[in-house]
Formats: structure tokens, C-alpha cells, sequence
């Protein structure tokens, strides 16, 4: 019988938590997950913004490395709408963006005609390998962070992106520019148009 009564103590002592302890616990944790998640957030923004870097220094490459194989004309510059029509089967109306993505992701020769395949005279190209990419930072409405708006007019140095953010990338060929086209301003504020 003592060893009943024994037992029954030892059980009455061991009941687990209290509501003190438990409501401890919670505000530990919630205090924790208050100093985490902005670390996600923040390092999230981080790995966009240097995504961006490596896409605009890829994208300005491949703009410079077309212009020094091709008698200093830009992409986008000189419009061949016959080859394109040959290529993408379509009489739509051809744009300086269609040229430029064109131009850099198929073959070509020196006067800037676009083939699909490689020979005879189209011996340069294709300088991106996976079509234009897309901006990392977001801004564009969805699907369009990998247009490209091409600006056909000379402008000066200091280009302020489209008011309307409709596309993820603004290129001048005249003067070989190509950069972010988004009006806000990275972690440091600086304007992601001055990349």
C-alpha cells in the first residue's frame, strides 16, 4: 500500500509544464524569428541585386563583343526584317528589340544578317546562348523582366529608366548602353538604373 501511495506522489510531481513556462518558451522563440527573418529577407535582396550585376555585366559583353566583331554597329541597329522573316516565319512588324534579340542569340555574318545555323559567311554569334535574361529585381510587370526596350533616339548619359517600368531592360544603340530599367534603388539607394 506504501508503495502505491509512493507512487502516486511521484506521478502527482511529474504533471509537465506550466502555463508560465510554456508562454516563456513562446515569446523566446517569437523574439528569435523577430530577428531572423529580416536577415532572409534582407539576403534574399542581396542574391537579386548581385544576380542582376552578373546579368547586365553578361548582357554588356555580348553587346560589346557583337559591335567589335561587327564593324562597331550595336545590335538592334541595323534592321534585316527578310532574314528575320526567313528565320521566325512571321511578317509581323520588326522592332530594333526583336533585331537586337535576334542578333544576339542567332548566327551572323558582318553586315549584321541573322542566320539559324552556322557557315559560309555567318561565322560570328550567337553571344547568349539562352535569349535575353531576365531582370532579378523585380519591378516589370510578370513577364516581362526579359523584354527590352530599345531606345532608337540618342539620349544623353544620365538615362532615367521608362516611367512605366513595362519592361525589364532598357538599351540605347546608338551609344551601346544597356542597363536595368527599374525606377527604385537598391539595399546601398542607389538607383538600379545607374548599374
Amino acid at each position: 500500500m506504501k508503495r502505491i501511495k509512493d507512487m502516486k506522489k511521484v506521478l502527482k510531481n511529474e504533471g509537465g509544464f506550466t502555463l508560465v513556462e510554456l508562454l516563456i518558451v513562446v515569446i523566446i522563440l517569437g523574439i528569435l524569428a523577430a530577428v531572423v527573418i529580416p536577415q532572409f529577407s534582407a539576403s534574399t535582396q542581396d542574391a537579386n541585386e548581385a544576380a542582376l550585376d552578373s546579368n547586365l555585366a553578361a548582357m554588356r559583353n555580348a553587346i560589346e563583343l557583337y559591335a567589335a566583331q561587327h564593324n562597331g554597329d550595336y545590335p538592334g541597329t541595323i534592321l534585316q526584317q527578310d532574314d528575320a522573316t526567313a528565320i521566325t516565319g512571321t511578317n509581323a512588324p520588326y522592332t530594333a528589340a526583336a533585331a537586337l534579340v535576334e542578333q544576339l542569340t542567332l548566327y551572323t555574318d558582318f553586315n549584321n544578317n541573322i542566320s539559324a545555323t552556322k557557315g559560309g559567311a555567318y561565322i560570328y554569334g550567337p553571344y547568349i546562348k539562352k535569349g535575353v535574361p531576365a531582370n532579378p529585381v523585380p519591378s516589370s510587370p510578370s513577364g516581362q523582366e526579359n523584354v527590352v526596350d530599345v531606345e532608337t533616339t540618342i539620349v544623353a548619359i544620365s538615362i532615367p529608366p521608362a516611367a512605366d517600368n513595362s519592361t525589364g531592360w532598357r538599351f540605347i544603340f546608338n551609344t551601346g548602353q544597356f542597363f536595368a530599367n527599374n525606377t527604385g534603388n537598391d539595399a546601398q539607394g542607389n538607383p538600379y538604373a545607374g548599374r
